[in-house]
């Protein structure tokens, strides 16, 4: 009786096992019906990448960089005063000085400011004034001593009563020639400022003549120093235009007049500081865009560029093209070109491919989709110059 039961109960498992694995194999099946009803499986014949086609281009590919600046008068430079005394009268900082105007005084004589590109270097003068003969107490006319005039009469005397002849006198050896005046560029420069002063009665010329000193010892007059018709090292300064000074109070005094006085632009400009190495953009006439503190953008040229020394800073002075549009000061931002190809043949950056065997290429839009390897140089603005088998108007395939 008992292995009657354990036998029913072994069958039970058994049957209950097998439904189990029917059930299963059924929602196992029934879920592949499913899913191929929903989602067939077509191989991915019919997926594709998007793209749009575009043509290889030639044009001007421009890199442009920012450079922080500040507005005012420039940097202080230094003023090649040649006078050496003591400082006895300074300009309020700040003042424009224009031809004619006292830079400083030295031992209470004017420094006076006039155009000219050739620096002063020495003193200009009328030759023929410092070389004039005299006849001394000592010789008369004909160059014979009184002394030896003296003894030609006794002797002669002697010897006419001793029956001898009087020797002839010796002819005397011409006077040296006059000395040649004095010419060069700086002597024009100073006839020009002469004139334009008001001073004339001469020719503008690179020779300084009696009627040139004349018109100095007039100017020398008016300035209220003593009238010699020289000008002497120190007594001008020949810079190219107006300056506007700034001047050291502390100098005062002081026997280093190169130090008491230095000069600016006498216009609004820009000066930004950078490291030279990065400024090979910046050289005089090239031309830049400033965003003032107003956001607004104004035009400016470079007007200078000094490199810094032993490899550090250099600095770049910018000139406006309509300096009544800037503010006496301010922080600005310096928009220039740091790179810029012209012609360049290019394409979208995004139409560079990585290759399988290494580089870049682009792709051809023919029947094959043609690969062509491609070497990128400048990159500006998302586009790329490209170096390799293309031309202008090639049509390329750019992915979307």
């Amino acid at each position: 009786m008992q292995a009657l039961a354990e036998r029913s109960t072994r069958q039970r498992r058994v049957i209950g096992f097998g439904l189990v694995l029917l059930l299963g194999s059924g929602l196992v099946g029934s879920w592949f019906l499913f899913r191929g009803e929903v989602e067939p499986d077509d191989g991915g014949a019919d997926r594709q990448v998007d793209y749009e086609v575009v043509e290889v281009t030639r044009q001007t590919l421009t890199v442009g960089s920012t450079l922080n600046g500040k507005i005012g008068y420039g940097s202080p430079e230094a003023l090649p005063i040649r006078a050496s005394g003591t400082v006895t009268w300074l300009p309020p900082s700040g003042l424009e000085l224009a031809r004619g105007g006292e830079m400083m005084r030295v031992d209470d004589r004017p420094v006076i400011l006039m155009y000219g590109d050739t620096p002063a270097y020495r003193a200009l003068y009328d030759t023929s004034a410092d070389t004039g003969q005299s006849d001394s107490d000592d010789t008369d006319g004909s160059g014979t001593a009184g002394g030896d005039r003296d003894q030609g009469r006794q002797t002669g005397r002697q010897g006419q009563g001793e029956g001898q002849v009087r020797q002839p006198k010796q002819p005397q050896p011409p006077p040296p020639p006059p000395p040649p005046p004095l010419t060069g560029p700086d002597v024009m420069e100073l006839e020009e400022n002469l004139s334009a002063l008001g001073y004339t009665g001469f020719d503008i010329d690179e020779e300084f003549t009696p009627y040139t000193a004349e018109a100095v010892t007039a100017w020398q007059r008016d300035l209220g120093v003593p009238a010699t018709g020289r000008v002497e090292l120190g007594d001008v300064v020949f810079l190219p235009g107006p300056i506007r000074l700034v001047t050291d109070e502390t100098e005062l005094g002081g026997e280093s007049p190169s130090s008491a006085v230095q000069q600016t632009s006498t216009e609004k400009v820009v000066t930004a500081t950078a490291p030279s190495d990065s400024l090979g953009w910046a050289e005089p006439g090239t031309k830049v865009r400033i965003t003032l503190p107003s956001q607004q953008t104004v035009r400016a040229t470079v007007d200078r560029v000094r490199a810094g020394t032993d490899g550090g800073d250099g600095i770049v002075r910018l000139k406006f093209a309509n300096a009544a549009r800037a503010p006496a000061s301010g922080a600005v931002t310096i928009t220039y070109i740091a790179q810029q190809k012209r012609r360049a043949l290019n394409v979208p950056v995004t139409a560079l491919v990585a290759l399988a065997e290494g580089g870049y290429g682009v792709q051809l839009d023919d029947a094959d989709g043609t690969f062509v390897p491609v070497t990128p140089g400048l990159y500006a603005d998302g586009r790329v110059e490209v170096d390799g088998d293309l031309k202008p108007g090639i049509k390329i395939r750019v992915p979307r």
